[in-house]
């Protein structure tokens, strides 16, 4: 049995690979970096701060306001990629998987994904004044109705009925007394498929 001769290549180890060697030069140039980091550091923490601040104030609002700024953020991201879903657009996907026929389901999927992202990461009805107007209102639908109501720009029926787990009856006997009382409008027109949004 013949053994092989010690190769003469100070790096080579019996496991080596007869494999070309990748580049080792840095790809980064650092100086520049931190060059640029340095000259951006003040508005960097500016923003940081202003990030951190809004933060704090989502932190102390109710639920539905988060969900409803992420709907709209999520909405203007899509016009900022020349993609144009429209907040109502996306909340109605968002909620009842609602889309025309033309529509395409990737885009609005993409939306939801951002408002998923957004919402779950951290305008608006006012909830006090309205539980007050409608304190004289018995059971639990008057309230779970305006919370609905302060989280979603537009609510159907339907919609409202799967959310607060309620009949249809009694939703649109709170929706026609909140309208009566301004404190929502219906912005269809139509006798059918009505959808109410809050008067802001």
């Amino acid at each position: 049995m013949v053994i092989p001769a010690a190769a003469e290549d100070e790096d080579w180890a019996p496991t080596a690979l007869p494999l070309p060697q990748a580049n080792r030069t840095s790809v980064a140039d650092l100086q520049s970096w931190q060059a640029a980091e340095g000259a951006l550091a003040a508005p960097l923490a500016s923003v940081a701060a202003k990030l951190g601040a809004l933060d704090e104030r989502l932190h102390r609002t109710p639920e539905g306001w988060r969900l409803r700024l992420a709907l709209i953020e999520a909405a203007n991201l899509s016009w900022l990629a020349a993609e144009r879903v429209s907040v109502e657009r996306l909340a109605f996907w968002q909620n009842l998987r609602l889309n025309n026929v033309l529509e395409d389901t990737q885009l609005l999927a993409r939306c939801g994904w951002a408002l998923r992202r957004l919402s779950g990461g951290v305008t608006t009805v006012e909830s006090s004044v309205h539980e007050i107007t409608l304190a004289h209102r018995s059971g639990r639908t008057p309230k779970q109705l305006i919370a609905l109501l302060a989280r979603w720009p537009q609510v159907s029926a339907p919609m409202a009925a799967i959310k607060i787990n309620a009949s249809r009856a009694a939703i649109q006997r709170n929706l026609n007394d909140m309208v009566q009382l301004d404190l929502i409008r219906e912005v269809t027109g139509q006798g059918r498929y009505r959808v109410w949004t809050a008067c802001l």
